[in-house]
């Protein structure tokens, strides 16, 4: 990779940065949408049913990493969608099959911006968490990373969905509405990403399995203070939690797989796609 390409991706996260800076509804799905579920979840579900103590503390670590994940799924599942499915309704992609850009400096200049936005609105609720009693506790300092590993793997996970969806729809406004239901069956479907397993209609050993569950419980692990606490009264098990590496492995798949799949939906359906009149 020459410094060209690494240009075009810098190229790409500034251009992405600032439609996000200028569109007040993306700002809203990215922070104030998530942090209405949490203080909802809070005190609606928490504060009037929890005792205070040890109980409160987990039950409100455990929502913030829940709400955590949701909000890096918003950013880069509805984000990018809305992102990129605007620039497919306004034919930008005419402009951009006209200069030598290299697809992947496309996905990945949009992929570090959401990544970013998602870490940034993910940190700010677990450091609110923190200070309205919250059990949040860095373990390990191999925590730091596996936590950033994860979500970065989720990102890609819903960069690659987010991608599907404007594809399929080429307007933002369809993209946003489709996105948002993907988002809330994943997250209420999953019980609360994993985090109330009580909710989860199917087997519970697949709350290890499916992506946007199993991040947040490999998070979970990370970030919240269990000591002289089971995880059965937090209600995060059964199953067992993922403290396997090999969980992180599975997670690497996914994170991989979408990957490949968004930079090939990119390469083909905008990069090589040839131009007609009736569509573009």
């Amino acid at each position: 990779m020459n410094k060209q390409f690494f240009r075009q991706v810098w190229a790409f996260v500034i251009r992405s940065f600032r439609e996000i800076i200028r569109n007040k509804m993306v700002l809203f799905w990215l922070f104030v949408w998530p942090l209405f579920w949490f203080f909802l979840s809070v005190f609606l579900f928490i504060a009037p049913y929890t005792p205070g103590g040890e109980a409160f503390g987990v039950a409100i670590g455990i929502t913030a990493v829940s709400m955590g994940i949701f909000a890096v799924l918003t950013s880069t599942l509805v984000g990018f969608s809305i992102d990129f499915a605007e620039d497919i309704n306004l034919k930008r992609y005419r402009l951009y099959r006209s200069y030598p850009i290299n697809p992947l400096a496309d996905f990945l200049g949009r992929f570090f911006t959401g990544f970013i936005f998602g870490c940034l609105s993910f940190g700010i609720i677990i450091i609110i968490a923190y200070f309205i009693g919250g059990r949040i506790m860095i373990h390990p300092l191999f925590s730091i990373p596996v936590i950033l590993l994860s979500l970065l793997l989720l990102s890609f996970i819903g960069m690659g969905i987010g991608l599907i969806i404007a594809n399929l729809t080429n307007n933002p406004n369809y993209a946003v509405g489709f996105s948002l239901v993907i988002l809330m069956l994943l997250f209420f479907i999953t019980g609360y990403n994993g985090t109330l397993t009580s909710m989860f209609p199917g087997p519970k050993w697949m709350l290890n399995i499916i992506p946007n569950s199993l991040a947040t419980r490999i998070i979970t692990l990370c970030l919240i203070n269990f000591s002289g606490f089971r995880y059965e009264d937090a209600n995060v098990s059964p199953p067992d939690m993922p403290a396997n590496p090999w969980f992180l492995i599975i997670l690497l798949i996914y994170g991989i797989l979408f990957l490949l799949v968004g930079y090939l939906l990119i390469r083909k359906y905008q990069y090589q796609k040839k131009f007609t009149k009736t569509r573009d």
